[in-house]
């Protein structure tokens, strides 16, 4: 971002948000403006921002949380499309991003471990074939029809995992009721996996089914848990 002390130079007052915070412009100096924020108290950005290119279109936008840019910030080609959607935390990239082509179609996904190295990666073609895949093991997307059932129906999850370097995963199933844990279970493999997970709901209640599953990113010797959590009500 430009230089903060800009500021002190070029700030037009857009609206008070409440007693600690504020909305501002700020321009550069052929006039153009730069950048549109929320300041806090003792001028720490928190809130919305949105940064701009020469031509008046959006470059990048996101949120500031007291100092640091925190969540999903997205960025644009300069003629208007989305170029990209980065997660931050704590002002670096962590978690999920995705790179897109001008067409809209993902040029590229990749998920951030927490000192922004690159843990795992897609690469697609224009026509949205992929070409390219490498990095840990990854839960691609945990797929389920619904979260409202009936007493006697079966539950079913599809759970995918993307294991592209083969390496040996575990994971942990549990489900709970009613915050008591009514089943456990672990299995392990060594490759990419659809797991199908099915279990009878014979009580009323809340319930919560979690995946839990540690990975270690090949040569990079990084291990971290990571939980998928799905909760559904059974009210009939």
């Amino acid at each position: 971002m430009k230089n903060f002390s800009k500021l002190l130079l070029i700030i037009t007052l857009l609206l008070s948000c409440n007693d600690n915070t504020k909305k501002v412009r700020i321009y550069d100096s052929e006039g153009d403006i730069e950048s549109i924020e929320t300041i806090y108290k003792d001028s720490i950005r928190h809130g919305e921002y949105q940064i701009f290119f020469k031509n008046g279109n959006i470059s990048q936008e996101g949120k500031y949380y007291y100092g640091n840019v925190q969540g999903e910030v997205k960025f644009y080609y300069e003629t208007g499309e989305l170029n990209s959607k980065i997660n931050f935390q704590r002002h670096k990239k962590f978690g999920n991003a995705t790179v897109f082509y001008k067409n809209g179609l993902i040029n590229s996904f990749l998920y951030y471990g927490a000192n922004e190295e690159v843990l795992y990666r897609m690469d697609f073609s224009e026509d949205g074939e992929l070409i390219k895949e490498n990095g840990c093991v990854f839960l691609n997307k945990a797929i389920i029809n619904d979260t409202l059932f009936n007493l006697g129906d079966t539950f079913s999850a599809k759970i995918e995992f993307v294991n592209p370097e083969k390496i040996s995963i575990y994971i942990d199933i549990f489900v709970e009721l009613n915050n008591e844990i009514i089943y456990s279970k672990t299995e392990g493999f060594e490759s990419d996996k659809i797991y199908i997970f099915e279990t009878e709901l014979k009580e009323k209640g809340h319930y919560k089914i979690g995946f839990i599953y540690n990975s270690s990113c090949g040569n990079l010797m990084i291990e971290e848990s990571r939980t998928n959590i799905i909760n559904i009500e059974v009210i009939n």
